[in-house]
């Protein structure tokens, strides 16, 4: 099924597509004081799935030979809602061309499209959510606005990304890889901390058990610390590299002119430094980062620098996490890691004419390896 309003067509896109939803995302990076563009290489259909469905919508223009205008993607991941197992929406990749930026009825009628092209996908989703970084005014603007006609936009809390650079690295050796039988413990450890967030990743025994390395994670990265048989806190090293790529197009007065000295002092001091324009970021996501209360701030830091050490060893030079801005553990580690901290905003999302889904007091902490 389509959409059409006047001369712009939505669709659900196919691996006929592909080149053109590469096209999009490569023209229209992310805007900051870094430029970043998130691609997808060898193919954008390479990273669907990674946890739940996705689905990937293209819009064009069909007075202009079928113009590409833009495109958004939604994935629907299992994850915990007022602490209860849900199913919930996530709008990402969205990505309008320049030439149709200043028609607001293509967003408008983007977000229209979204319950006739996904309808039975949406069957059993209470609600949906997504983020923009803090700092795109701009964007954030006009998304909370209320605008008629528009989805319902509601801040939800914020996450900090932390961008770690490898130096920091420590061999350690308290770490472990996970096997098939750490499963039920694993999942039980995560859950116990997942529970206290919004959007928080739900790691169910079965997906564990389905791992094989076709999405970049096995069970074998997980790294796990361990005391008399007990699982006491548990990370994973997803590498993504072989299908999702961020490459640096650019930055923002004063880091383009000043990027020689900001490297100097972050080389010194054991931080990221910024790469050239067009170069990739070699990087991978320390994801599903769970311990007990009863760890010590200075053993989870020490369980961070032992899994860069192996982010080092696979050739990345750069570990990023995403933690809520209300994560007790998050100043401990941005103080003892120095990395550099990208703020997002977590919003809901309400589709315009569905009802509203009341979230409780809980901060959103989404796994950002699947955002």
């Amino acid at each position: 099924m389509n959409f059409q309003a006047g001369s712009i067509l939505y669709r659900r896109a196919t691996r006929a597509d592909d080149s053109a939803l590469r096209s999009v995302l490569e023209q229209n990076p992310m805007q900051g004081r870094v430029r970043l563009s998130l691609q997808r290489a060898p193919s954008c259909f390479a990273a669907d799935n990674l946890m739940g469905r996705s689905v990937p919508v293209l819009a064009l223009d069909r007075s202009a030979d079928d113009r590409t205008v833009g495109m958004y993607e939604c994935s629907f991941p299992p994850l915990w809602l007022n602490g209860n197992a849900a199913h919930a929406g996530y709008l990402g990749g969205l990505r309008v061309n320049p030439a149709y930026r200043r028609r607001p009825s293509v967003l408008k009628n983007g977000f229209a499209s979204i319950p006739v092209l996904l309808e039975d996908e949406l069957k059993g989703i209470p609600t949906w959510f997504t983020s923009i970084a803090s700092d795109n005014h701009a964007a954030r603007r006009i998304l909370e606005a209320g605008l008629r006609g528009m989805p319902h936009y509601r801040p939800a809390g914020e996450l900090e990304t932390l961008v770690i650079s490898t130096r920091q690295a420590r061999r350690g050796g308290k770490l472990r890889q996970a096997t098939p039988d750490d499963i039920p413990q694993l999942a039980e450890l995560h859950t116990g901390q997942a529970v206290g967030y919004q959007f928080s990743a739900r790691l169910g025994e079965h997906w564990l058990r389905g791992l094989c390395g076709a999405n970049g994670l096995r069970i074998g990265d997980f790294l796990v610390l361990e005391e008399h048989g007990k699982l006491l806190a548990c990370i994973a090293l997803w590498d993504q590299r072989a299908f999702k790529q961020t490459v640096v197009q650019g930055y923002r007065f004063p880091l383009n002119v000043l990027r020689g000295a900001h490297n100097l002092a972050a080389f010194m001091r054991g931080r990221p430094t910024l790469p050239r324009s067009g170069a990739r970021l070699e990087s991978i996501f320390l994801a599903f980062l769970a311990c007990r209360p009863s760890v010590p701030d200075r053993t989870l830091l020490a369980v961070l620098r032992e899994a860069l050490w192996q982010v080092k060893q696979r050739g990345a030079g750069l570990g990023i996490i995403g933690l809520s801005v209300q994560n007790p553990r998050l100043s401990g580690l941005r103080a003892g890691l120095r990395g550099v901290v990208y703020r997002t905003c977590i919003e809901q999302v309400t589709l315009h004419g569905a009802q509203a889904f009341t979230l409780d007091r809980r901060p959103p902490q989404p796994e950002i390896a699947i955002l």
